[in-house]
This record gives structure tokens, sequence and C-alpha cells, in this order.
């Protein structure tokens, strides 16, 4: 589909575990959130400040609203991908496991 995959540029805020699905790795099950990330199609735009400076002025604010510019096609791009990583998921024959050496896994994989 044309994604990058990259780690996440701001680990230290701790998004995954302020996500729902933190929720099932705390019970023990595999979970992940997926962004579309910081990089933007057009080089001339710096993804990672623009974020950035969106998530500290406008995140869980008064302006975190739909008068902002909204990307429909990004949107529906990265609704397709999620849809299908669900999809392949849900089309195994085994469980979704940990990886070996997860943090998350070895900390709640018990609970399973």
């Amino acid at each position: 589909m044309g994604y990058a995959i990259s780690p996440d540029p701001r680990h230290e805020e701790g998004f995954f575990t302020r996500s729902d699905q933190y929720s099932f790795a705390r019970q023990g099950l595999p979970s992940v959130k997926i962004n579309p990330g910081v990089q933007s199609a057009d080089p001339s735009i710096d993804g990672a400040t623009l974020a950035k400076n969106w998530t500290a002025t406008n995140y869980h604010t008064p302006n975190d609203n739909m008068n902002q510019r909204f990307y429909f096609d990004s949107a529906a791009k990265s609704t397709a991908l999620n849809f299908l990583i669900g999809y392949e998921v849900a089309e195994q024959s085994e469980r979704p496991a940990w990886n070996a050496g997860d943090f998350f896994g070895t900390k709640f994989a018990h609970k399973q």
C-alpha cells in the first residue's frame, strides 16, 4: 500500500499505553496500535514538526474538532490498511502470539 514501517518517533509519550488497545495487552492479548505516521507524501511538508505542533496546541483541547483540515484520502487509505491487517489476522489458523522478548508480552502474557 506504499506505507513505510518505522519505529514510534515519540515513544516516550506512551501513545500505545494511552490507546484503547492497551486494555487488551494488559489482559495478555497481543495488541497493536497502527498509526499512519508523520512522513508526508509531500516532501515539502515536515510531518513530524506538524504532528508535534498539532499535539501541543490542539490535541484534546476545544480546537480538536472537525473544523480542521481533514485528509479524507489519507484516512481512507489508513482505514483500508487497518481492515486488511485485521482480516489477515482473522484468517490465520493460529491465535496471535507475542514476539519473543516483547516488553508487553513479557509483562502481561501470563494473563492469557
